[in-house]
């Protein structure tokens, strides 16, 4: 059991922004807008802080632009001028101070994603126990306030657990300590529990203290007799100085590698995890071990009431999700997990003031869970992290703050099982050692720009976050008719496809908990004619739309296909993967290789040059890049991976075939 929890400090001080020295020019809009503001006349404040970031573009400045707004109630306003002031410290390599201020934007942003649910979501290329679709979920419970000390009430805590919720739960977590032998009992426990285990593995005698020897070996051994998935979070936490691996990076990573070998050489069954916390987060790259170490990404994030029980310091509007960036973003092929999640229902802050946090636990609950489903789509398993920290006897009197327990309340309890009993939360685990496989599965697809090839209802889910927590509706209008509402997560609607013109558009618009208007959006998208069964070898495409069907489901590409001088251009990887070629990129060349079988095909980014099975071929037009994906002419899919391509110029389908 780790020491400490520790959390984000949400709030940045005005004096942390950097002095800048005022240009003649600009100062007196400065001065002005300073003696406005002083003298609470912020509206005309403001005019004076725009004329002098015109002038000269100064953090000082964007924080009081900033400020301004916020007191007027125009947080919208506040967010964009705070991302403005972000991105000038990031420019000037000032990463710490660029994190806070992002994430006091974040706090006031508003946004909202529509998102349309289909029953088969392809994934393409899975990693060890990746799930097509879904996430799995999980918890520790060991020192739950429902088991601590009752061991002999409840012989198996993991079963009684999925009893009490109401499902069955893919994983459970415990802590670990590194140089102890293989949990087996807990093991044995959770396999009969019909669960995985996520073991957080931690070498509380420092790194030094690892090494390949016959006790990791026989570690890995004992792992792989368990008979179940096994997801090794190995000396996790290591940005925190809380913990004794922190420190040396270096170090760290040697050492993460040399127990990724040997795991991966003796224990099929166990999947690497590396897992941050979400502060601090400015130098948590530099522990990254390589993506040959890891096989999933991990973050342990808490939502608190209270930044380190500081009353001042309230996170009301503060959203656990943006936490996840830093890493989700950065490392774009590789599944995530929440290692560790809870959000107080109950609190305590250090100056003795004791509070009922229940709205505030079950708000930030259905902010994540379903935030995760809509928005961030690999977070593939998401584990609560169930203690009363009040009263929890391995606890360290400092952090005696917060109740995360989901036995102790039973409102928080009734939420979590209402959240993942959705079908998206999934009960075992697919794709790996000792487990079935699995290519696809219910998914969802944002509806922006998107054109809708569907039967039967469209059913819709809303990830919404305003600058207030406690969203009191959501209300719907498509082409100009109220269609309907919803109260919570995940704001769903259904609508009959029958009533869907060619066009459409749906206004959403979000009331906060004052049932003032938050925020509105307007989402554009078309219907057209529902695609057929395809078999196992077909695909299905269409221009300027990037949802691409498969036998095993659909795929939402990042950029559609397009056409440009004549030329239709479609992705590459994407069609050559679910054709069985193998695709590799060498970045130093920008030379693009397919091989299938015994043909092969040799592309050159930018070049109209290239082979095809050893001849010299010439292109329509040049391989290009477009955020991340590699585009061909049509024409190459056909002659290089022998393909049947046919267009249909009425639907703009792309149809290949092998």
């Amino acid at each position: 059991m780790k020491k400490v929890i520790y959390t984000l400090i949400f709030a940045l001080s005005f004096s942390l922004i950097p002095l800048q020295t005022a240009s003649a020019s600009d100062w007196k809009h400065v001065k002005a807008g300073m003696d406005y503001q002083k003298a609470g006349k912020c509206e005309l404040a403001i005019p004076q802080y725009q004329k002098a970031i015109t002038i000269a573009k100064k953090a000082s400045t964007y924080r009081s632009l900033a400020n301004c707004y916020e007191m007027l109630g125009q947080q919208q306003n506040a967010a964009t001028t705070l991302y403005a002031e972000a991105a000038l410290h990031q420019r000037l390599g000032d990463t710490q101070t660029y994190l806070a201020t992002k994430q006091k934007a974040d706090n006031l942003n508003s946004e909202v994603e529509v998102h349309f649910e289909v029953d088969k979501v392809n994934a393409g290329n899975l990693a060890k126990y990746e799930p097509a679709s879904g996430a799995y979920f999980g918890a520790y419970i060991a020192q739950d306030t429902r088991y601590e000390g009752a061991s002999n009430k409840y012989p198996n805590k993991y079963t009684d657990f999925n009893n009490l919720v109401g499902k069955q739960h893919s994983t459970y977590f415990v802590y670990h300590k590194y140089g102890t032998e293989f949990p087996k009992a807990v093991a044995e426990q959770v396999k009969a529990a019909g669960g995985a285990l996520q073991l957080a593995f931690e070498p509380h005698e420092g790194l030094n203290s690892v090494q390949n020897d016959a006790y990791l070996k026989q570690f890995a051994q004992d792992a792989k007799a368990s008979g179940i998935p096994v997801f090794l979070r190995y000396a996790s936490e290591m940005n925190g100085t809380w913990v004794p691996w922190n420190g040396n990076p270096t170090l760290y990573k040697q050492k993460f590698q040399l127990v990724a070998k040997v795991m991966h050489d003796n224990a099929p069954n166990v999947a690497m995890v590396w897992s941050p916390n979400s502060m601090p987060a400015e130098k948590v790259h530099d522990y990254y071990p390589g993506d040959a170490s890891v096989d999933w990404l991990g973050m342990s994030i808490y939502s608190n009431p209270f930044n380190n029980g500081n009353v001042s310091l309230n996170t009301e509007n503060v959203n656990p999700l943006t936490f996840l960036d830093t890493v989700y973003n950065k490392y774009p092929t590789k599944p995530m997990m929440i290692s560790e999640f809870g959000a107080s229902h109950f609190s305590e802050a250090t100056n003795g003031t004791r509070k009922d946090q229940t709205q505030f636990g079950q708000a930030k609950m259905r902010l994540f869970y379903e935030g995760l489903r809509l928005k961030y789509p690999r977070v593939k398993s998401v584990h609560w992290f169930s203690v009363d920290t009040l009263t929890s006897r391995y606890v360290s009197e400092g952090r005696r703050l917060n109740n995360f327990s989901l036995t102790a309340n039973s409102k928080i309890l009734e939420t979590y099982k209402e959240i993942v009993k959705q079908d998206y939360f999934l009960s075992t685990v697919v794709n790996g050692e000792f487990v079935s496989s699995s290519k696809s599965g219910k998914g969802t697809i944002n509806l922006n720009n998107a054109t809708v090839r569907t039967a039967g209802n469209l059913n819709l889910a809303t990830y919404v976050k305003t600058y207030d927590p406690y969203v009191s509706k959501v209300v719907y209008e498509l082409n100009g008719k109220t269609v309907g509402q919803s109260t919570a997560f995940p704001y769903d609607l259904s609508v009959a496809t029958s009533s869907l013109q060619a066009s459409n558009k749906l206004k959403v618009t979000v009331y906060d908990s004052k049932n003032k208007v938050a925020t509105t959006k307007t989402v554009n998208f078309k219907k057209a004619g529902a695609v057929g069964n395809l078999q196992p070898g077909q695909l299905q495409l269409f221009m300027n739309d990037k949802a691409a069907f498969t036998a095993d489901g659909i795929s939402e590409l990042s950029v559609a296909p397009y056409s440009t001088g004549g030329r239709t251009l479609v992705p590459i990887r994407f069609i050559s993967e679910n054709l069985n070629s193998k695709v590799d990129y060498n970045a130093s060349t920008k030379r693009i290789t397919i091989k299938k079988g015994t043909s092969s095909i040799m592309l050159t980014i930018g070049s109209k040059s290239g082979s095809i099975n050893g001849k010299n071929v010439s292109l329509e037009a040049a391989p290009i890049v477009k955020n991340g994906t590699t585009f061909v002419p049509l024409r190459v899919v056909a002659d290089g991976l022998n393909a049947k391509v046919n267009y249909d110029t009425k639907t703009q389908g792309i149809s290949i075939s092998q």
